[in-house]
């Protein structure tokens, strides 16, 4: 047993690191419920000590697009040291009075301390947050979906980012 420990790679989208670029480390993490976003983020402090941590959501699930989780939700999203969160993913399936509002989320997030920002979608989050990164940072990707193909958008906007012009 201790030998197949030695080899075990963990299970698909549960805190995968999916890229490392520049000392930067992108995460993905299948989010479902605040409670599982409140281990990821745990374990990616025990994991990752004294490096900035960005918490960037996507409200996918049912129960992450309605408002019943939403105070564990903020308190989850507040373990990290930034936040991003995209709009809810098909928003006009859920009735307004039920559906999360990521603008009430966001700025309880900013008031306890974590600066966070709503984006449109992960084009947006990428063209925000990419030039922001530096090397040590850890980027948790939370979103139980593809999530506009940020697993891919974002190493290769951090890629193009550190390309040396050629000299003419």
């Amino acid at each position: 047993m201790a030998q197949a420990l030695k080899t075990f790679r963990s299970v698909k989208r549960r805190l995968e690191v999916r890229a490392e670029i520049n000392g930067i480390t992108i995460v993905e993490d299948f989010a479902h419920h605040p409670t599982a976003i409140t281990q990821a983020l745990r374990a990616l402090r025990t994991r990752y000590p004294a490096r900035r941590l960005w918490a960037i959501f996507e409200p996918r699930s049912n129960t992450l697009r309605r408002r019943v989780f939403e105070d564990e939700l903020v308190a989850s999203l507040a373990l990290a040291d930034q936040v991003r969160v995209a709009s809810v993913f098909k928003a006009e399936a859920i009735l307004e009075p039920e559906r999360l509002s990521v603008a009430r989320v966001v700025e309880r997030v900013s008031a306890a301390g974590v600066p966070a920002q709503e984006a449109k979608d992960a084009d947006a989050i990428v063209a925000d947050i990419a030039p922001q990164l530096r090397s040590g940072d850890v980027v948790a990707i939370l979103s139980n979906g593809g999530f506009g193909g940020i697993y891919e958008k974002l190493p290769q906007r951090l890629r193009s980012l550190r390309e040396v012009p050629a000299q003419t």
